[in-house]
């Protein structure tokens, strides 16, 4: 059997430009399945209050275009460098700080306040306000009175339009400060709303009461539908319009626009080891024809 030095040559070829765009589609595979080739993450602890306070963080909010990240501490807010990793100035508030929120495009920080104070147990009603500050100065402009305790704090930066959960949805406009719209859910549900997630592509808000989430469009400010899901935490990817919500030890995944699709990274990995198969079974072809030929 005679050896055809051309076809070695074509296959030799073929091979190694199925060798490189396979191991292409490899590398992406990898990244895409979350797999890390970084080092062990640094952790480094922020100080934000004295060993003698005692009061503990239990909110944060990030401003991505400033790099400033706010934490909710007792009766005040501590923020901090996000370049620098230190508190740069701490804002003194009237009350307690319950939740925090922060829309990028304006700014603006938003913090749920609740009073705390002994007048709560002697029958009176306590104090919730929705205090306004100014991002670039650190200063209270402006405070909005609530209803009851907010639970939950979310802001479209799209609309400037600032959304507070406690026993109903209450909606702010960010430009006046004015509640515009007061949002209940529906009847026979949980009547307290815990968590809020927006989605400023679609102008949608999600919020939950534990047992189901509510739909809300930002544009009519009414629910849509419900969805029948327990959850707690809840958080959205605006890309792919997809929510997720925590559910005792599990994630709830809820995809919600029609038609949409989403790559599964373990097709194109097991696409690449296929085509690597492919190139190493090749490879062992052209070497067995030279050695035959040489024979």
């Amino acid at each position: 059997m005679s050896f055809n030095p051309i076809r070695s040559i074509t296959l030799s070829n073929v091979f190694r430009v199925l060798g490189i765009t396979l191991a292409i589609c490899l590398v992406f595979g990898i990244v895409d399945s979350g797999v890390s080739w970084a080092s062990t993450p640094v952790v480094r602890n922020i100080p934000t209050t004295n060993s003698s306070a005692h009061s503990f963080l239990i909110s944060l909010a990030v401003n991505p275009t400033t790099d400033t990240v706010y934490a909710a501490n007792g009766h005040s807010i501590s923020v901090i460098s996000g370049k620098t990793d230190r508190v740069v100035r701490s804002i003194r508030m009237r009350y307690n700080v319950v939740g925090l929120a922060v829309n990028p495009t304006t700014d603006t920080v938003y913090a749920a306040t609740y009073e705390d104070s002994y007048a709560t147990y002697l029958g009176q009603a306590p104090e919730s306000t929705l205090s306004v500050i100014n991002g670039a100065t650190d200063k209270v402009t402006h405070t909005v009175d609530l209803n009851s305790q907010v639970l939950a704090l979310a802001v479209n930066p799209t609309t400037d339009t600032v959304y507070a959960a406690d026993d109903t949805v209450s909606v702010m406009n960010g430009a006046t400060g004015k509640v515009t719209h007061t949002i209940h859910g529906d009847p026979g549900s949980p009547s307290f709303f815990f968590n809020l997630a927006v989605n400023p592509t679609t102008d949608t808000v999600y919020a939950t009461n534990g047992h189901s989430i509510s739909v809300i469009s930002g544009k009519t400010d009414r629910v849509t539908h419900t969805i029948l899901a327990k959850s707690g935490g809840l958080a959205i990817n605006p890309t792919t319009d997809t929510v997720y919500a925590t559910n005792g030890n599990s994630v709830s995944v809820i995809a919600l626009a029609t038609g949409s699709q989403t790559s599964d990274s373990r097709v194109i990995i097991g696409l690449a080891a296929v085509g690597l198969v492919i190139v190493v079974g090749g490879a062992t072809l052209l070497v067995a024809l030279e050695r035959r030929r040489a024979a």
